[in-house]
C-alpha cells in the first residue's frame, strides 16, 4: 500500500531532479562561455556567442519539452477521472509525444543551428571518416 502510495513522488522527484540538472548543467556552461576571457580573434567572439545562444535555446526546448510530462505525472490520478476518455487520451497521448521529443530537441536545434555539427552528422550518416573518407593502407615492414 505504501509502495503504491509513494510511486507517484518518486516519479515527480526523478522528474524534477532530471530538469534541475538539465538547467543547472546548461547554466553552468553558459557562465563558464560568457565568463572565460575574450579570445584574439573576432571569430572566435561570434562563435562563442553563437554557441551561447544555441545552449539557451536547447535548454529551453528540452525544459519546454519535459516540463508537461512532469505536470501530467504529478496530477493526482483521480483528477483526471474528471476529463472524459477521449480527452484523457489526447493529452496524455500529446505529454507522452512531447516526453519523447526532448530527445530530439538537442540534434535538430544544433543542425539548425550549428554548420560544424550538420558536416559531421553529414559525414556520420555518408560514412565518411574524418580525413579523405578513404582507409589509409599500413605498410608492413618486414625484417
Amino acid at each position: 500500500m505504501f509502495v503504491k502510495a509513494a510511486i507517484p513522488y518518486l516519479l515527480a522527484s526523478y522528474i524534477v531532479l532530471t530538469i534541475l540538472t538539465l538547467t543547472v548543467s546548461y547554466v553552468i556552461i553558459i557562465v563558464k562561455v560568457r565568463n572565460n576571457p575574450a579570445p584574439y580573434h573576432f571569430s572566435s567572439v561570434a562563435s562563442d556567442r553563437k554557441l551561447s545562444i544555441t545552449l539557451f535555446i536547447v535548454t529551453v526546448a528540452s525544459i519546454l519539452t519535459i516540463l508537461p510530462y512532469a505536470v501530467y505525472a504529478v496530477i493526482p490520478y483521480g483528477e483526471w477521472n474528471r476529463l472524459s476518455r477521449t480527452s484523457q487520451i489526447h493529452v496524455r497521448g500529446t505529454v507522452y509525444v512531447l516526453n519523447y521529443a526532448s530527445s530530439l530537441v538537442n540534434p535538430l536545434i544544433y543542425a539548425i543551428r550549428m554548420k560544424e555539427f550538420r558536416n559531421a552528422v553529414k559525414d556520420l550518416i555518408c560514412s565518411r571518416g574524418p580525413e579523405s573518407g578513404r582507409v589509409q593502407p599500413i605498410e608492413l615492414r618486414t625484417t
